[in-house]
Order: structure tokens, then sequence, then C-alpha cells
């Protein structure tokens, strides 16, 4: 089949990760704001509250029907995959929930180029709702992968310092 041939794309569907934020929110499928628990979630995990941040997760997630919903997941995931090594040394838990959380942040389109103001592509999506969903994935990954290194046997040994914290664009929670 030539290129002439080939049929045309079909537009991305709602929950698409081709699909940017921007349009998600345009569309009524992400609200134009997170709600303030989402903000206290994020504290919580950067307290290292790991089990509070899935109960506050867990009371957005499980009555929202939009697919915004997959946000709360993905750092949900990633909060119990830390509560599971910090509080159980329990490795499979870790890496599977580390793993899923953050493929579940890339899914829903979090890391897609922006439009700048001329129309161009910009800056990835990350500083969507004023949050580094870039290094946030970027954190759960390094602990996976370390975890991984240090082996099932050796989790206790594990380096505190690579616990995944969010981090504020601009100081701002939009």
């Amino acid at each position: 089949m030539s290129l002439d041939e080939q049929p045309a794309r079909p537009s991305p569907s709602p929950n698409s990760p081709e699909e940017a934020p921007a349009a998600r929110i345009a569309s009524g499928q992400w609200p134009a704001r997170l709600p303030p628990e989402f903000y206290a979630a994020l504290d919580q995990l950067n307290r290292g509250e790991y089990f509070a941040c899935h109960e506050t997760l867990e009371a957005l997630w499980i009555p929202e029907k939009r697919s915004v919903r997959e946000i709360y997941q993905g750092v949900l995931q990633i909060a119990v995959g830390c509560y599971h090594l910090t509080a159980r040394a329990n490795w499979v838990g870790a890496v599977n929930k580390l793993e899923a959380g953050a493929r579940r942040l890339e899914r829903v389109g979090l890391l897609l180029p922006l439009a700048s103001p001329d129309g161009k592509a910009g800056q990835s999506g990350y500083g969507f709702y004023g949050v580094d969903w870039a290094g946030l994935i970027a954190a759960a990954d390094r602990l996976q992968t370390h975890l991984r290194a240090l082996g099932r046997d050796n989790v206790v040994a594990f380096d505190r310092a690579l616990l995944p914290e969010a981090r504020w664009i601009a100081d701002s929670k939009l």
C-alpha cells in the first residue's frame, strides 16, 4: 500500500494519550483545576505519608467518572508502591505499583508537548495542574530501577533518597 492509499488516521479517542491535556480540559473530561484534596495528597506523598495519600486519592478517584480519575490512580499507585516499600519491605508490591503508576501517568498524556502561544510545539505537558509530571514519573522509574538492581532479598537496603516527591512548577497549584 502506498502512502497515498493508506487510510486516514482516526482521531484520538477521549482517553487516548494522543489527546493533549488542554483538549481534555476544553472538552470537560478534565476539570480546569484539580480539587485542593489532590494537592493535599501530593503533600502527603512528599511527607512520606503514603497510606494517607492513598486514602485521600481514593476518595477522589472512586466517585470520579471522567478520565481525570487516571491521574488520581497513577499518583495513588506510586504512593502505594512507596508504602509497600517503606512499611512492609514488599519488593514485589513496590516494584509493581511504582511501574503501574508511572505508566498510567504516561498513558493519560501528561508528557505530550504543549502548544506555545505562537501555536508551535513548546515544552512537554509536565506543568499541567502545576505539577512536574515528568519529574514524578522519572523518580518512580529511578526507584523501581534501583529496587530491581537490589533484588528482593536486599529490599531493606534501598536508598531512601530515591523516594519520589511531587514538585510544583513555578510554585503554582492550579
